[in-house]
């Protein structure tokens, strides 16, 4: 393809519901559905602002994401993370006529932060660290139930476009029509609760002059501010990539539900965490950061279709029967492809030590400053 975009053709299995499973070009994104096992398709399957680089050139500014060439660490992390922590509070505050993406804006947005604080969690202090992430954590929490119900819709919809009985359809109608029921309550719910909303404003403002500074200059190790040496992150980084490293082993010989949830959250950390490093070498580093965003949507997939069968068990949205055995036949079938192909990629970017993989890129700090 011209204008640089680079393509991945992918080999779809019934998976990538219709909230992950996008193709992206020039800022044009598209819904993939559900597609029959084999079926060749070139897809990007990741936001379009995590995407700008693979798409087209353009200033810094399209990257906010990203420590810029001039920039000490320190004021890199310290702008990447205010920046994110004002976006969270506009999708909370700011949202317009559609509340929905307002608020899975803030919590992917806090989700960096957190992860932002993980790379320098020894640099700022354990307690520090704690104090944020826990303020930072619960926010998103309590953003999930609103934002959720309209996910388990999408990917019903997609799990249900294949299965071909009329009794199963009637019941999957109305199982739908009670989530969308539930999501658009829930949704009310939380845009009609000033008091509430005010609240979590008011928390996540003070967790942004906080977090300001404690990324802000200075001599960090348990004191204010942030060194800008990469000893600053080491510690961070190998921990958050040995985590990783844990949970694929751990979704790979107990392929428990909680256990792939745990790892998608682990691979998701280390994905922001490449990306805010993306300058040291864009052709390693950011390659790395396309393939985490790649895996961590195959997991998130995953994670989707077990919240769907759990949501379908349950009294007021359940089903039973038949309509039951062909919707779990068909998530369980989806969901093991998604498995083995997840841990398939995730061996592959696991395949080093904790040791070897910081080591890696401390050298690429080293031959590349970031400064």
């Amino acid at each position: 393809m011209d204008v640089g975009v680079r393509v991945h053709l992918v080999m779809i299995a019934p998976k990538l519901d219709a909230t992950r499973g996008r193709m992206v070009g020039l800022g044009v994104t598209s819904v993939v559905p559900f597609l029959p096992v084999g079926s060749l398709v070139a897809v990007i399957d990741r936001s379009a602002s995590d995407l700008t680089a693979a798409l087209v050139p353009g200033g810094e500014s399209d990257w906010p994401e990203r420590l810029r060439p001039a920039e000490t660490l320190d004021a890199g992390l310290n702008r990447i993370a205010t920046h994110y922590l004002d976006v969270a509070i506009a999708g909370i505050t700011d949202h317009g006529d559609d509340p929905g993406t307002g608020i899975h804006t803030a919590r992917k947005a806090l989700k960096r932060v957190r992860a932002l604080l993980r790379l320098v969690r020894d640099e700022i202090g354990h307690r520090a660290y704690r104090a944020e992430n826990v303020v930072l954590r619960d926010a998103g929490r309590s953003l999930a139930a609103a934002r959720d119900g309209a996910v388990i819709v999408m990917t019903l919809d997609a799990v249900t476009d294949g299965i071909s009985n009329d009794i199963a359809f009637r019941e999957f109608a109305a199982s739908r029509g009670r989530l969308v029921d539930d999501g658009e309550k829930s949704m009310s719910r939380l845009v009609g609760d000033s008091r509430f909303l005010a609240e979590l404003t008011q928390g996540l403002t003070g967790s942004r002059d906080r977090v300001a500074g404690l990324l802000g200059e200075g001599d960090g190790l348990h004191g204010a501010g942030v060194r800008d040496e990469f000893a600053a992150i080491e510690a961070g980084l190998a921990r958050t990539y040995q985590r990783g490293r844990v949970g694929l082993r751990r979704a790979d010989t107990e392929p428990t539900d909680a256990a792939f949830h745990e790892w998608r959250k682990r691979v998701k950390y280390l994905r922001h965490q490449m990306e805010t490093l993306h300058r040291l070498s864009p052709d390693v580093i950011g390659e790395m950061a396309v393939a985490l965003n790649d895996l961590g949507e195959l997991l998130g997939s995953e994670h989707d279709l077990t919240v769907l069968l759990e949501v379908a068990r349950t009294s007021g949205h359940g089903l039973s029967g038949e309509p039951y055995q062909l919707l779990e036949s068909a998530v369980h079938a989806a969901r093991d492809d998604l498995r083995r192909d997840a841990l398939a990629v995730g061996r592959h970017l696991y395949s080093e030590d904790g040791a070897a993989f910081v080591g890696r890129i401390g050298g690429h700090w080293s031959e590349h400053a970031v400064r």
